[in-house]
């Protein structure tokens, strides 16, 4: 072990802080009006307690407690406990609440309001104290500390002072409270070889990392109001703990503790679990028994899975549990700062979990006497807190958070489904945790539903027809603008009918995939509908794409027939058994001319495919995914239903034809009677040469990625009143305080797998924090699910599953990954299915998904979901590059 040296206490500059009171300085001065920090204590009393020995009592020990008469100020090598010349007045108030009409609400007020009080560390005292009565036999000790002083332990030895000094009076032994000895033991602890070796120990524990696995979002405050939740646990599930205990031989506690593992693991489907658990950090015979801040909080790694029995995970709480204590003293201030993690503890632990001693050894005369904790500083996350009773027979439960972040129906559902777990986990040992139910069968219900789905009579029109049947009824209104071009739609009609019959006549038919490699023109919206009015499925190029990408694609579909114009079809690859239908070729102009559009388009079934449009692919190559016609009239009843679209609309269309944004710009515009405006290319740039565009036109509806609309320049302005779709990334806050007020903000969640778009949320710009993806859209139906496919509650994380009529038929010829991504929906009619989307979520209490990222390493740049085995692909194919 190592020597303590006392430090002398009279020294000028005073003491140094301990370790454990330095980073509550340091988050003290950040926050000086904050009192997040106070922690409480209530000692409950009973039988005619004598009020004058009571007050002498407590006054002699808090003179004793030397941790309280210190004033806290800056030093040259860090904060200084200078003690005060004379001892802070240990004066208590006496409140009188036997009148009120509740005593004990009374009581609990006054604790609150008294709580609140910010601490001034180098002027104010760290302590107050107050006698509540509420009644002739019954009264609290009411014991408020700055945390930089006192922590639990040392709340009850001064707690358990007062009472041998209420019995035994001028007889009682005199204390040795020195804060120079509990200062000393930490400095040689800090110096000590024990400390080395405790830090590599801590280093190792943690390697690897990640973020820790939270119940709740971080504050980006500091905590002001604390929400709590208190449950008494019943008989019966007191009785099966302690049957769980002598089952596999272990504490009471440690259960406690790997039920909240469960908990965790089961909330937010991850395996790697860090709970944080305070302990006293008394390992040395003078902390144990002086007064001040020692308490520290060991992060508890553990790793559980879905088949991990509750009998290992207790096994393996009670290793890590014993491993970690003997480490014990090593701070995790001094921790979090050795991994780099600039906000410190909350950075390094999920939920915490205090285990509460029992009030043994408490003795004032021979009144029955509980310390209860009232509250116990910040918290990050949530935090549960069981308190033993007096009798040794059942527990008390307390779920605390941070009302800034959580609100109290969510903190009431965690309790609810805590304790349900509870149960189960005791009941059963030996059940994986992953087959513990955590949903109700009325939350169930309400998910599968309620939230999930998303009803309505959509029409039943393949695109073809839903475009036709515009055309009859306004033929003559305008239908799509480019530039100073204009095509009605009786003139768009007549143009794609001919490309289409022209198409026919060189052997395109059903089932067919035709690429389309065209500048952004009304020529490309022409050639769109002709492919899809022959009955064959466009396949959109990029010729700015490289030309090995562009090959593969269609060789890949089995495209024989390209539809283009010369000036890009030198850019295109000279793909075998692949011709180019030259639109600006003088014999197409005149075959055009000539063609007979009457009947040119067989009927299109719904079940056809339409669109053939790859995305990145995990091996290197792309993918193609063939869409059908069969989500269109959902898309239609999202555009009119959900964002207002209707036959006075005007659309802009910015995406690139490749993406399938594209889709949804030309189905709610041209499938409903509205105006398709086409942005040149030149013009898709965030600055005026866009916004002057989409003014001059008067656009009333845009899909805009959020990049692109966060860098617009203050004085560009958009439509007032028009919609703003946003999606396919993260939508900024900023994004919606901007524009918020002026314009409809909607984002949009969605998916190629699923015919474009699958949730909405309306923007509201009061709301804090990250935009939510909203709801299902019409005709959808979304599940939130674990790893064995059932729904998890609300507030808990799980995959996005999408289901409905928009599913695309799946993966071009490739038949197991189809299988694997597209797969039977357990919730929807026989013979349905379900697109696992890979996307990790969770349901808000509102009832909008809540996006948090991706279950596998793939990543989105400027929309584009990119697998990275595609990104290692491509540098493998670099001369020179040997591994990526």
């Amino acid at each position: 072990m190592f020597d303590v040296e006392p430090s002398d206490r009279n020294t000028p500059s005073g003491l140094p802080v301990t370790g454990g009171q330095a980073g509550i300085w340091l988050a003290q001065q950040l926050e000086p009006d904050s009192s997040a920090y106070n922690i409480v204590f209530a000692l409950h009393l009973r039988g005619a307690v004598d009020l004058d020995r009571l007050t002498a009592a407590v006054r002699q020990a808090v003179e004793e407690a030397e941790c309280l008469h210190v004033r806290i100020t800056p030093g040259d090598d860090g904060p200084r406990q200078t003690p005060r010349t004379r001892p802070a007045p240990a004066d208590l108030t006496v409140v009188d609440l036997r009148e009120a009409a509740d005593p004990e609400e009374a009581a609990a007020a006054w604790v609150a309001a008294d709580r609140d009080r910010p601490v001034n560390l180098a002027l104010d005292p760290l302590f107050a104290h107050a006698l509540l009565r509420l009644a002739d036999d019954r009264v609290v000790w009411s014991q408020r500390y700055h945390h930089i002083a006192l922590d639990g332990m040392g709340v009850a030895l001064i707690t358990r002072r007062a009472g041998e000094l209420y019995t035994a009076g001028d007889t009682a032994a005199p204390s040795d409270w020195s804060l120079s000895r509990l200062v000393a033991a930490d400095r040689a602890y800090r110096a000590s070889d024990l400390h080395a070796a405790d830090r590599a120990w801590w280093l190792e524990r943690m390697a690897g990392r990640t973020e820790p696995v939270r119940l709740v979002d971080r504050a980006t405050t500091p905590m002001t109001r604390r929400l709590r939740r208190t449950a008494e646990l019943s008989p019966e599930t007191a009785a099966l703990l302690d049957t769980a205990a002598r089952t596999t031989g272990v504490r009471t506690s440690r259960i406690l503790l790997a039920a909240v593992a469960a908990y965790l693991h089961r909330a937010r489907g991850e395996q790697d679990l860090v709970l944080g658990l305070p302990v006293a950090a008394r390992g040395d015979e003078v902390s144990a028994s002086v007064p001040g801040m020692v308490s520290n909080i060991l992060p508890l790694r553990l790793a559980v899975r879905p088949g991990t029995t509750g009998a290992e995970l207790v096994g393996q709480v009670r290793e890590a549990v014993a491993e970690a204590v003997a480490h014990g003293r090593y701070r995790a201030e001094d921790l979090a700062r050795e991994l780099g993690l600039v906000d410190g503890v909350p950075e390094l632990v999920g939920p915490t979990v205090n285990i509460l001693p029992r009030s043994d050894g408490l003795r004032f005369d021979d009144h029955p006497a509980e310390l209860r904790p009232e509250w116990l500083g910040p918290v990050s996350d949530l935090a549960f807190s069981f308190a033993e009773s007096e009798d040794g027979r059942g527990h008390t439960v307390h779920l605390d958070a941070d009302a800034d972040v959580c609100d109290p129906a969510s903190l009431a559902d965690h309790e609810r489904r805590f304790l349900a777990l509870l149960d189960a986990f005791a009941a059963d040992p030996d059940r994986p945790v992953g087959r513990i139910e955590l949903t109700s069968p009325d939350e169930r219900g309400r998910l599968l539903d309620e939230f999930g789905v998303s009803p309505c009579d959509a029409p039943e029109l393949s695109w073809p027809a839903a475009f036709e049947r515009q055309v009859r009824r306004s033929p003559e209104a305008v239908a799509l603008v480019c530039e100073d071009r204009e095509l009605t739609y009786a003139a768009l009609d007549d143009a794609a009918d001919r490309l289409a019959a022209l198409l026919g006549s060189r052997g395109v038919g059903t089932e067919d995939v035709v690429g389309v490699a065209l500048p952004r023109s009304p020529e490309l919206v022409v050639a769109l509908l002709a492919v899809m009015k022959a009955g064959a499925a466009y396949l959109p190029l990029d010729a700015d794409h490289p030309q090995d990408r562009i090959a593969y694609m269609l060789s890949d579909a089995g495209a024989r027939t390209v539809v283009t114009v010369r000036d890009l079809a030198d850019a295109l690859p000279d793909t075998a058994g692949v011709a180019h239908l030259l639109l600006d070729a003088p014999d197409t102009e005149a075959a055009l001319a000539a063609a007979t559009p009457a009947g040119a388009a067989p009927e299109v079934a719904l079940d056809q495919a339409a669109y053939v449009i790859y995305t990145s692919g995990s091996t290197g190559r792309p993918k193609g995914v063939v869409v059908s016609h069969d989500g269109v009239g959902s898309l239609i009843a999202t555009a009119t239903e959900r964002i207002g679209v209707t036959a006075d609309s005007r659309v802009v269309q910015f995406a690139s034809v490749g993406f399938d944004v594209t889709v949804w710009d030309l189905i709610m515009s041209l499938c409903v009677g509205g105006r398709i405006i086409v942005v040149p290319a030149e013009r898709r740039v965030a600055g005026p040469a866009l916004t002057e565009y989409i003014a001059r036109h008067r656009a009333t509806h845009m899909i805009l990625p959020p990049s692109l609309v966060s860098a617009l320049p203050p004085e560009c302005e958009l439509p007032s009143g028009a919609v703003l779709v946003v999606g396919t990334e993260a939508v900024p806050s900023e994004l919606i305080a901007r524009w918020g007020d002026r314009l409809r903000v909607v984002v949009a969640y969605g998916l190629t797998e699923a015919t474009v778009n699958s949730t909405l949320w309306l923007a509201d710009p009061d709301r804090p924090g990250p935009a939510p993806i909203g709801r299902p859209d019409p005709n959808t139906r979304a599940y939130v699910l674990d790893t064995a496919l059932r729904p998890v509650p609300v507030g808990a994380e799980g995959e996005l599953y999408v289901s409905g009529r928009g599913l695309a038929r799946g993966y071009l010829g490739r038949h197991a990954l189809t299988s694997e991504r597209f797969v039977a929906d357990p919730y929807g009619d026989p013979g349905t299915r379900m697109y696992r989307t890979g996307d990790r979520v969770r349901w808000g209490a509102d009832g909008n998904l809540e996006f948090l990222g991706r279950a596998d390493g793939q990543i989105k740049i400027r929309g584009h979901r990119v697998e990275p085995g595609e990104i290692e692909s491509a540098f493998m194919a670099c001369p020179g590059v040997a591994q990526a």
